[in-house]
């Protein structure tokens, strides 16, 4: 069955299908598209929710129209849900696993790992990336990007980011919501785009592209960022993570109406980057 109610409403599933999301999805993949000589024959997508970059690879870049694809992603219920949500699309294999894990040999000619490598740990980034090496054909290539790294804060906004920790920290404290004092800000565990270059080339790729891409995010985007529970576990650590983001997510919307910029319809927005990643595997 799909993903429930709770289950999707604190996951980032909900945010992979805002406008914005789709738009610096789409013009991410089409520069990968202008990196990719001949025809993918076999294509592999981690962490693939269910199946929106796929779906958009498919959309953006002929070569992968007729490419056999693995989607691999390690909740049952985006597999579950991916596969029904694509079950007119052909030639796609649907499996839970885990990316620093393939149960795979491969060879694979492009893999892509959108939206998700942040979510691991500096080990487990290594080794997925590793991994993600070893099923890699020579001279194919390996695609992914994020909105969570260091540098995704655009100058100048970074007011935006302490008002709304600032009003989600007095509204749990009104509450009378406990925060614990174990752990750490999972922010502090980003990633600078030269850190990703390094464990890319550690892994033995060769970095071909790497640039980052500035997005307006609106109302709708702030708020679903904020309910994604691993967001508002960074942002609002030691407090439970159902509380922290039904919270943040409220006090978004009031600091994005007093902070916000304004696009020429009159919408509030604050820019956020994306990092885009796309290495090669030596061919001899």
């Amino acid at each position: 069955m799909d993903a429930t109610p709770a289950t999707k409403r604190f996951s980032f599933e909900p945010f992979a299908e805002t406008p914005e999301y789709l738009a610096v999805n789409r013009a991410a993949l089409g520069n990968l598209g202008r990196h990719i000589v001949g025809t993918v024959r076999r294509m592999l997508d981690l962490a693939t929710g269910v199946g929106t970059m796929v779906q958009l690879g498919r959309e953006q870049i002929p070569a992968l129209r007729e490419a056999m694809v693995v989607c691999i992603d390690a909740s049952r219920e985006a597999i579950i849900a991916g596969r029904r949500r694509l079950s007119g699309e052909p030639d796609l294999h649907w499996l839970q696993a885990f990316a620093q894990h393939l149960p795979l040999k491969g060879p694979f000619d492009l893999t892509t790992f959108g939206n998700g490598i942040h979510n691991l740990s500096h080990e487990d980034k290594l080794a997925a990336l590793k991994d993600v090496f070893r099923v890699t054909a020579p001279g194919g290539l390996l695609f992914f990007n994020s909105a969570f790294y260091e540098g995704t804060v655009v100058e100048g906004t970074e007011g935006f980011y302490r008002a709304k920790i600032l009003r989600a920290v007095a509204e749990l404290k009104q509450m009378g919501v406990p925060r614990s004092k174990e752990g750490r800000a999972e922010a502090r565990n980003w990633l600078k785009p030269e850190e990703y270059a390094d464990l890319v080339r550690e892994a033995g790729f060769e970095i071909v592209y790497l640039g980052q891409r500035e997005v307006r995010v609106y109302r709708e985007g702030w708020r679903l960022i904020c309910e994604y529970a691993d967001y508002a576990a960074g942002a609002l650590h030691g407090y439970p993570v159902d509380i922290a983001a039904k919270v943040l997510s409220r006090a978004v919307v009031g600091v994005l109406e007093e902070m916000g910029f304004v696009d020429e319809q009159g919408q509030r927005y604050i820019p956020r980057r994306w990092l885009e990643v796309i290495a090669r595997k030596p061919a001899g």
